[in-house]
């Protein structure tokens, strides 16, 4: 068993850079509060890895809120997908799981004048 798990390897991939995770109104202010971190559970099939839904994106998003209470939204975040590959025998087993790192955001809606 340790062998088979010695044998394993994780790839992280990049996703990108997001903006923001959440709409923020237009005569909002948006005031950063502290940097957070959040993922998803871990997801689990064979043969190849599992696909990317959006629930698996929302578990990590509202694990990170969770961490600074009051927040509204993620702002410049960086999404990673961690994915561990364990050969057995014949087969493969994937593990997957989503990550989130940014800035925890709260926005007060109608506090600016739009012209």
């Amino acid at each position: 068993m340790a062998a088979v798990i010695l044998s394993s390897c994780t790839q992280t991939l990049y996703m990108g850079r997001i903006p923001q995770t959440h709409f923020t109104y237009p005569n909002s202010n948006v005031s950063p509060m502290t940097q957070v971190s959040g993922e998803s559970n871990a997801k689990i099939k064979l043969f190849t890895p599992p696909g990317l839904t959006s629930s698996i994106i929302n578990e990590a998003y509202y694990n990170a809120m969770s961490k600074s209470p009051g927040s509204d939204a993620i702002i410049n975040a960086n999404a990673y997908q961690v994915i561990t590959l364990i050969p057995l025998y014949v087969i493969q087993l994937y593990i997957m799981k989503y990550r989130i790192e940014g800035t925890a955001a709260k926005q007060e809606v109608g506090k600016q004048i739009l012209k």
